[in-house]
């Protein structure tokens, strides 16, 4: 059973990660320049995706079924399904890396075959740092499982900072490299009475299934994140402009960040709508659907206050002048996460009532209309036309969600209406230059705020309730 004291293991966890964003951001791209960072940055969204490619659906295998061996004491069960997928994962990632290093080629032909070659190594060991953490996700040890993610940046930036004076695309890729290799050894040492060849080749026959069933949730996961982690690539490819793929990548890493940041907090609910689900409590499970989307809507309003009111001078400070238009590109590409707050609803039902298939078409919806319009957007206007193809892509997934998966009997539009005209109000004081767009994003806030109370679409008994977690009881006997 997820606990409190696991969720606080998870923000601290989470805490740390976001330290190593925030110095990553303010030291790495001003040390290298738009171009350098560019070129950079095309290397870590090629790794970012040769990972998830190799994800396999692993993390919703092991997350469904180590709990169920571990609860049965199958220690063997744990340890065959973990050296299976570790095997399977690890031939996949080094048939993956042949095909990257031609891609590469292709894509940037001006880079040195030695980079290349070394990022192809770095994006095996990430492949084998994936097989691992998953196994402790499934064993509900959050400290292992959240420990690349949560170190990988911060090591990169200490070890970068060593290089200040001499920084290059070589020794940035040669220092990504190392980072994985050292945490991909971390984590094999930390697992190790976990493997178990005698017991992969004995649970062969059961390999498939597992292996059927994590695929299904794979495929959707790895389409959203062709959306989310494409721009960099594409832009170098319509525009090979690489301050264009600096300014893009940085809105999109913090972007990224603040939907990461939404979809643990949403994490935290699903469990108990779960629970409720299997209760037969359809009412207060539509009830606890309703509550997330109104205050994670509402949250990411104020998101958007915030980055038009001080993302300038903020960015500014942080980048420097030479990454002016990494705040237009972020204004931009953060529209998105409203609509995302409905992609994410739809796959929340589609996990409660285990819709795979439409879950599916969702992601296709959205891969598709990001592609048709960055084929169109990219060529004429390099960046931001790859964070508006987000955006559009994310309306469309968001419109096909909520037609696919009936949310309308979940959804209030009225208040949901509500808190969009209310938030454009918002940033249609703050771009009106009335006052300083400081002053003017903290008066929004407060009438944002204020508007929300009255309105009654934010109450505090309801905050209250999901804090307190009024259910415990009931779901902890319904999980014992």
């Amino acid at each position: 059973m997820f606990t409190h004291k696991d969720t606080l293991k998870v923000i601290l966890w989470k805490g740390a990660e976001f330290i190593g964003l925030f110095l990553f951001l303010a030291l790495i791209p001003r040390m290298m320049g738009p171009e350098l960072y560019g070129d950079f940055a095309i290397m870590l969204s090629v790794l970012g995706l040769f990972i998830l490619s190799n994800a396999l659906g692993g993390l919703p295998v092991f997350g469904r079924f180590l709990p169920e061996f571990k609860a049965n004491n199958q220690t063997t069960c744990i340890k065959g399904l973990f050296t299976q997928f570790f095997i399977f994962r690890l031939i996949s990632a080094l048939v993956l890396a042949v095909v990257l290093w031609f891609f590469l080629t292709y894509l940037r032909p001006d880079f040195d075959a030695q980079i290349i070659i070394v990022l192809c190594v770095a994006c095996v060991f990430g492949a084998v740092s994936l097989s691992c953490t998953h196994l402790f996700y499934g064993l509900n040890k959050m400290s292992p499982y959240l420990f690349h993610d949560s170190f990988s940046r911060m090591l990169l930036v200490l070890i970068l900072l060593g290089y200040w004076s001499d920084i290059g695309l070589q020794i940035s890729v040669y220092a990504l490299t190392v980072i994985e290799v050292v945490l991909a050894s971390v984590l094999v040492f930390l697992s190790r009475n976990y493997f178990s060849f005698y017991s992969a080749r004995n649970q062969f026959p059961t390999f498939y299934k597992h292996l059927k069933f994590g695929l299904a949730f794979f495929a959707s996961n790895l389409l959203l994140m062709v959306v989310w982690r494409s721009g960099e690539i594409l832009i170098s490819f319509f525009t090979a402009a690489s301050e264009q793929v600096a300014y893009y990548h940085l809105s999109n890493s913090i972007f990224l960040a603040l939907t990461a940041l939404l979809g643990q907090v949403a994490a935290v609910l699903i469990p108990s709508i779960n629970t409720l689900h299997s209760l037969g409590e359809h009412k207060e499970r539509d009830q606890w659907l309703r509550l997330m989307f109104v205050y994670l809507t509402v949250v990411s309003v104020l998101a958007l206050i915030v980055v038009n009111s001080i993302g300038q001078p903020v960015l500014l400070l942080l980048l420097g002048p030479g990454y002016s238009e990494v705040t237009a590109n972020l204004c931009i590409i953060l529209i998105s996460i409203i609509p995302l707050n409905m992609v994410r609803l739809g796959i929340t039902v589609a996990m409660v009532h285990s819709k795979t298939r439409d879950n599916l078409l969702v992601a296709c919806v959205a891969m598709f209309s990001f592609i048709f319009s960055a084929v169109i957007l990219i060529p004429m206007m390099a960046a931001k036309g790859a964070s508006f193809s987000v955006v559009i892509s994310s309306f469309i997934a968001a419109g096909f969600s909520f037609h696919r998966f009936k949310l309308w009997k979940v959804v209030e539009i009225p208040n949901f209406g509500k808190i969009i005209g209310v938030g454009i109000v918002c940033i249609g004081l703050i771009e009106s230059n009335f006052y300083p767009r400081v002053e003017m994003g903290f008066i929004s806030l407060v009438f944002f705020m204020t508007m929300m109370l009255l309105l009654r679409i934010v109450k505090v008994s309801e905050i209250r309730s999901m804090i307190s977690h009024q259910n415990k009881e009931k779901i902890k006997v319904m999980v014992e």
